[in-house]
């Protein structure tokens, strides 16, 4: 259905080139790699939105040069950013994205655009708030699957509104598939703006309480969950994480609901392996090394409970756990992807000054670093850290068996491969 064959394209400063695939009828692929590997590109080109300077792309055996319109027809195409032109009417993106596909119905568009009362003369950037959720009922009744997200602030949109909000979105189940309720992120940088609070553990509670009520509403007329608290609502709630079947195979782990379940089964898993191994019993008795790991607030009773799982089973092995406070953004920001190489050099110094033995290296998620480079969010680098610290520094994957792995072997390396293709059979062609 697809052949890609020495595809190349030269952008400003990124250069795509040597791709070679096919994608058989009947099958899913994936493309795993970091940001600026080339994904988007090859996406675009795939949907005739570039064209390539190398190399052939045939879908349907044919090519756009070929069949432009014809294989449009056939493909859809999601994209995270938004593709309209946000400068133009919604008429002349209408006219523009319509001429593509020969069964573009212009009249179509006029009913629709009337229906839900929108001006079409008006430019896509000022449309209202309220205008954009109309394109939600457009989605809904085209069955094209959708997930979204609440960001709660306190005595704004919590509380009754929070309970209607969720009320109002579970009308477009079940192709809304999932929301997630996370709190704002309050930085100090808030200078005349609105003044926001802070949950507290018995509000983060309440919040809890009320999303759990309409959980087993909506999954016993769904089967799906829908509506999902973040993790940052357990932990400061002081509550145990759901079992792992009520996030619905981690549909909104990218909104951090479910992360830390994941984590934690993950490393549950690997430890269990780990006591299978025929190396394990003499590993144990012979092991000797002395970390640091370096998290944010949030995630630091669950490593420290995992740091201890681990110097039980290994004698020799001493695991310091620090969480680190973000002086850059403001402490009430406790995630570890906001942690800067300046607040991790200042706040280990410290502790290195008072006579603690960090070890031979710091170990920190991969998500301090920007990704796909060795560089943290206030431009430090990875060297420079390494070099104020007099230590090695490891990043680490976010997997329970990776932290293991990153524990156990000095050797432990973060490898991500940029080019690679994954693909799975979805269905039997005939």
């Amino acid at each position: 259905m697809v052949q890609v064959t020495e595809l190349g394209k030269q952008l400003k400063g990124f250069q795509l080139q040597n791709i070679t695939f096919s994608l058989p009828a009947g099958y899913i692929m994936g493309l795993v790699g970091e940001n600026g590997a080339g994904k988007t590109t090859l996406l675009r080109i795939l949907s005739g939105l570039y064209a390539g300077d190398a190399g052939t792309v045939r879908l349907f055996e044919k090519t756009y040069e070929e069949a432009e319109q014809s294989i449009k027809d056939q493909i859809g195409t999601v994209f995270h950013e938004e593709f309209f032109d946000l400068y133009e009417t919604l008429e002349g993106n209408a006219n523009r994205w319509g001429s593509y596909y020969s069964h573009y119905d212009s009249q179509l568009f006029l009913r629709t655009a009337e229906r839900f009362a929108l001006d079409i003369k008006k430019k896509v950037k000022q449309l209202s708030k309220g205008e954009k959720l109309k394109f939600l009922d457009v989605l809904y009744e085209n069955h094209i699957e959708m997930n979204g997200q609440i960001v709660v602030c306190k005595n704004v949109n919590d509380g009754k509104e929070l309970e209607r909000t969720i009320d109002d979105l579970s009308k477009f189940l079940p192709f809304m598939r999932s929301v997630s309720a996370v709190p704002a992120g309050i930085t100090k940088y808030r200078k005349g703006l609105y003044p926001l609070e802070l949950f507290t553990k018995e509000e983060a509670g309440q919040v809890i309480d009320m999303i759990e009520i309409c959980q087993k509403k909506y999954y016993e007329e769904f089967g799906l969950h829908f509506i999902h608290a973040s993790d940052e609502w357990y932990i400061l709630a002081g509550r145990e994480f759901p079992e792992e079947e009520r996030y619905d195979g981690y549909i909104q782990l990218e909104n951090g609901v479910g992360m830390m379940r994941l984590l934690i089964n993950e490393f549950q898993e690997a430890v269990e392996e780990l006591r299978k191994s025929s190396e394990y019993e003499r590993t144990r008795e012979s092991f000797s090394r002395t970390v640091t790991i370096a998290t944010g607030k949030l995630t630091y009773q669950t490593i420290c409970s995992f740091a201890e799982i681990l110097m039980e089973e290994f004698q020799g092995l001493t695991v310091h756990v620090y969480a680190i406070r973000n002086d850059f953004f403001g402490e009430t920001i406790t995630v570890s992807g906001l942690i800067t190489g300046q607040d991790l050099i200042k706040q280990l110094k410290e502790i290195k000054e008072s006579g603690v033995e960090l070890g031979d290296t710091l170990l920190i998620p991969g998500n301090m670093l920007r990704s796909g480079e060795q560089v943290f969010l206030d431009d430090l680098t990875v060297e420079d850290v390494k070099q104020a610290l007099e230590m090695d520094i490891t990043a680490v994957e976010s997997g329970g068996k990776d932290l293991i792995d990153a524990i156990l072997n000095v050797q432990y390396a973060m490898e991500r491969d940029n080019e690679n293709f994954v693909y799975i059979q979805a269905y039997d062609r005939d």
